[in-house]
Order: C-alpha cells, then structure tokens, then sequence
C-alpha cells in the first residue's frame, strides 16, 4: 500500500510538473529576452548617449515600441530609459567638468546641449549644483 501511495504521489508530482512546464519555459524566455534587450540597451547606450537621448530613437534602433522599451527597461532594472540616459550624461559631465580643463561651453557642447545654459539647467537638476560649483566642490565623480 506505502509502495503504491509513493508511486502516485510520484506520477501525480510529475504530472503536475509536466503540466506547468509550457509556462515555466515561456517565463524563462522572456526574463532571457529582457535581459537580452536590456544589454542590447546599455550597449547602444554607451554608444549614443552624446547623440540621442530621446526614448523614440532607442527604441527604433532596437525595434522595439517606445512602451515595450520603456516597460522592459524598468522591470529588468528598476530605472526607466530616460534616468539611464540622465545617469550617462552626468557621469560623463561630471567627469569632463572635474578630469578636463574644458570651459563649463565646451563641456556642453562636448555633450550635445544646444548651449550652456541648458546643459547648467539640466546638470543643477539632476546633482543639484551647477556645473560651475561642482567643478569647483570637493565632490568627486566616483562617490556620486
């Protein structure tokens, strides 16, 4: 009787498990193709951040909707598109502004802004400081 209980609770568990398991692999695929996307991403990323900091662009060059972007981003890193565009201009800004004797414009430019004062007004948002009085703090790029 104990050896027939154990044997179908073995098929029942197998079964079960057979059952499930469609959803299982369909599950794994995506995490993998998320984080595939994911990688994809930060690659084009690091590539094109001085360029192109609009979710439209990366999405397309991914070929991908702006929405499924966005939603895959964030699920797989807990940060949307645009704070991992934000996150790369300022590390580069940041590093420009304290490793290089460029001017506060030439670092603008260096990234892309149209000008100056939109690069002073982006940079006080994200570190709360301009550009001018973080060249000059004691902050440095690798503890921010």
């Amino acid at each position: 009787i104990i050896k027939s209980a154990i044997s179908t609770f073995a098929y029942l568990t197998a079964e079960t498990l057979h059952s499930h398991l469609p959803e299982i692999e369909y599950e794994l695929r995506t995490v993998k193709r998320e984080k595939e996307h994911f990688n994809k991403f930060l690659k084009l990323l690091s590539e094109n951040y001085t360029l192109h900091r609009e979710v439209n662009w990366y999405a397309e060059a991914l070929h991908l909707t702006p929405r499924y972007l966005t939603t895959t981003i964030r699920k797989v890193s807990g940060c949307t598109v645009s704070e991992w565009i934000n996150r790369f201009v300022i590390k580069d800004a940041k590093y420009l502004l304290k490793h290089s004797d460029m001017t506060v414009q030439q670092v603008a430019y260096e990234l892309n802004f149209p000008n100056q004062s939109f690069f002073g007004k982006f940079f006080k948002k994200h570190t709360g400081m301009s550009p001018g009085t973080f060249r000059t703090s004691g902050h440095e790029c690798a503890a921010d």
